[in-house]
């Protein structure tokens, strides 16, 4: 992972494993996704709105879902 983390929302879609919020040293606002088969992290997707830590998640339609946290 970019940096240590902790409570993220997560989900996998399409080949991708994506995470969001939780606590840690960097902002709790960041998104990032693991591409497995390339062992690389993306950093660069946008935050989510507001901090959240230990939230509800879900992937529908291609669209992961942060709720509560």
């Amino acid at each position: 992972m970019p940096a240590a983390r902790w409570g993220m929302a997560g989900g996998y879609w399409n080949g991708k494993i994506y995470l969001a919020g939780g606590d840690g040293p960097l902002p709790a606002t960041a998104t990032w996704a693991y591409d497995p088969l390339l062992d690389s992290w993306d950093t660069s997707l946008a935050a989510i709105p507001a901090k959240r830590n230990n939230p509800a998640s879900a992937v529908i339609a291609g669209h992961l879902y942060v709720a509560g946290g």
